[in-house]
Protein backbone atom coordinates (compact mmCIF):
# COMPACT_ATOMS: atom_id res chain seq x y z
CA UNK A 1 0.00 0.00 0.00
CA UNK A 2 1.35 3.05 -0.56
CA UNK A 3 1.41 5.97 2.15
CA UNK A 4 1.40 9.72 1.56
CA UNK A 5 3.11 11.80 4.50
CA UNK A 6 -0.03 13.42 6.69
CA UNK A 7 1.45 17.19 5.70
CA UNK A 8 1.24 16.51 1.59
CA UNK A 9 -1.92 15.02 2.39
CA UNK A 10 -2.96 17.90 4.17
CA UNK A 11 -1.78 20.60 1.82
CA UNK A 12 -4.18 18.78 -1.65
CA UNK A 13 -7.45 19.37 0.20
CA UNK A 14 -6.61 22.95 1.52
CA UNK A 15 -9.97 25.13 1.54
CA UNK A 16 -10.96 25.59 -1.94
CA UNK A 17 -8.85 23.40 -3.74
CA UNK A 18 -9.92 20.08 -5.88
CA UNK A 19 -7.32 17.57 -5.65
CA UNK A 20 -7.33 15.50 -9.01
CA UNK A 21 -8.04 11.73 -9.15
CA UNK A 22 -4.95 10.38 -8.43
CA UNK A 23 -4.03 12.76 -5.22
CA UNK A 24 -7.83 11.57 -4.28
CA UNK A 25 -7.00 7.65 -4.50
CA UNK A 26 -3.53 8.27 -2.81
CA UNK A 27 -5.63 10.09 -0.09
CA UNK A 28 -7.33 6.85 0.18
CA UNK A 29 -4.07 4.43 0.19
CA UNK A 30 -2.43 6.00 2.58
CA UNK A 31 -5.15 4.94 5.43
CA UNK A 32 -6.34 1.38 6.25
CA UNK A 33 -10.33 0.92 6.00
CA UNK A 34 -11.50 -0.83 9.12
CA UNK A 35 -12.35 -3.95 7.32
CA UNK A 36 -8.62 -4.60 6.27
CA UNK A 37 -6.28 -7.07 8.08
CA UNK A 38 -3.36 -4.74 9.51
CA UNK A 39 -0.46 -6.80 9.26
CA UNK A 40 1.22 -7.60 12.63
CA UNK A 41 4.67 -6.27 11.72
CA UNK A 42 3.11 -2.98 10.67
CA UNK A 43 2.06 -2.47 14.54
CA UNK A 44 4.77 -0.75 16.63
CA UNK A 45 6.27 -2.50 19.74
CA UNK A 46 3.65 -5.58 18.85
CA UNK A 47 7.22 -7.98 18.86
CA UNK A 48 7.91 -6.53 22.17
CA UNK A 49 4.81 -6.42 23.65
CA UNK A 50 4.47 -10.76 22.89
CA UNK A 51 7.79 -11.31 24.19
CA UNK A 52 6.56 -9.96 27.69
CA UNK A 53 3.60 -12.16 27.64
CA UNK A 54 3.52 -15.73 29.52
CA UNK A 55 2.84 -18.29 27.05
CA UNK A 56 0.38 -20.72 26.79
CA UNK A 57 1.93 -23.95 28.72
CA UNK A 58 3.28 -21.26 31.71
CA UNK A 59 -0.40 -20.11 31.73
CA UNK A 60 -2.02 -23.29 32.11
CA UNK A 61 0.25 -24.37 34.54
CA UNK A 62 -0.20 -20.93 36.51
CA UNK A 63 -3.27 -21.99 36.76
CA UNK A 64 -3.09 -25.20 38.30
CA UNK A 65 -0.77 -24.58 40.67
CA UNK A 66 -1.73 -24.79 44.20
CA UNK A 67 0.63 -21.68 45.34
CA UNK A 68 0.13 -19.26 42.47
CA UNK A 69 -1.18 -17.20 44.47
CA UNK A 70 -0.85 -18.09 48.78
CA UNK A 71 -1.85 -14.54 49.51
CA UNK A 72 -5.21 -14.64 47.80
CA UNK A 73 -5.62 -17.78 49.36
CA UNK A 74 -5.28 -16.32 53.28
CA UNK A 75 -7.61 -13.81 52.16
CA UNK A 76 -10.28 -16.38 50.82
CA UNK A 77 -14.03 -16.04 52.64
CA UNK A 78 -15.90 -19.12 51.45
CA UNK A 79 -19.22 -18.64 51.43
CA UNK A 80 -21.63 -21.37 50.88
CA UNK A 81 -25.19 -20.23 49.44
CA UNK A 82 -27.74 -23.06 48.58
CA UNK A 83 -26.20 -25.09 46.45
CA UNK A 84 -23.23 -23.02 45.49
CA UNK A 85 -19.99 -21.61 46.98
CA UNK A 86 -19.04 -18.46 46.56
CA UNK A 87 -15.57 -17.05 47.13
CA UNK A 88 -16.09 -13.18 48.30
CA UNK A 89 -13.69 -10.82 45.96
CA UNK A 90 -11.84 -8.55 47.55
CA UNK A 91 -13.89 -5.46 48.93
CA UNK A 92 -16.50 -7.23 48.79
CA UNK A 93 -18.20 -7.60 52.47
CA UNK A 94 -21.41 -8.76 52.54
CA UNK A 95 -21.31 -12.28 53.55
CA UNK A 96 -25.14 -12.55 53.01
CA UNK A 97 -25.19 -11.81 49.64
CA UNK A 98 -23.48 -12.78 45.91
CA UNK A 99 -22.06 -9.85 45.25
CA UNK A 100 -20.68 -8.51 41.53
CA UNK A 101 -17.32 -10.13 40.92
CA UNK A 102 -17.35 -13.23 43.38
CA UNK A 103 -15.99 -16.12 42.21
CA UNK A 104 -18.72 -18.93 42.29
CA UNK A 105 -19.03 -22.46 42.30
CA UNK A 106 -22.07 -25.02 42.22
CA UNK A 107 -25.51 -25.44 40.12
CA UNK A 108 -27.16 -22.92 37.82
CA UNK A 109 -30.13 -24.26 35.54
CA UNK A 110 -28.86 -27.83 35.85
CA UNK A 111 -25.51 -26.96 34.91
CA UNK A 112 -22.10 -26.81 37.29
CA UNK A 113 -20.35 -24.13 36.72
CA UNK A 114 -17.48 -22.21 37.78
CA UNK A 115 -17.16 -18.19 37.14
CA UNK A 116 -17.40 -14.93 38.41
CA UNK A 117 -20.76 -13.24 39.18
CA UNK A 118 -21.68 -10.58 36.96
CA UNK A 119 -24.91 -9.47 38.63
CA UNK A 120 -28.78 -10.09 37.20
CA UNK A 121 -30.81 -12.97 38.68
CA UNK A 122 -28.07 -15.65 40.46
CA UNK A 123 -30.51 -18.47 39.52
CA UNK A 124 -29.71 -17.74 35.47
CA UNK A 125 -26.66 -18.83 33.31
CA UNK A 126 -26.61 -14.94 32.30
CA UNK A 127 -25.89 -14.03 35.64
CA UNK A 128 -22.10 -15.10 35.63
CA UNK A 129 -19.00 -15.21 33.22
CA UNK A 130 -18.65 -18.87 33.20
CA UNK A 131 -15.08 -20.20 33.00
CA UNK A 132 -16.09 -23.87 33.03
CA UNK A 133 -19.54 -25.54 32.74
CA UNK A 134 -21.05 -29.03 32.93
CA UNK A 135 -24.19 -30.00 31.48
CA UNK A 136 -26.50 -33.24 33.70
Amino acid sequence: MAVTEKNILKNWFLNGLKPPQEQFWAWQDSYFHKYDLIPPASIEGFTELLSEKADKEAFDNHLEAADAHPEAIKKARIIPSDEMVVFKAPGNENNEIKEVGDYCIGIVENTKIEGIYVGGDDNLLDGYEIYSQLEF
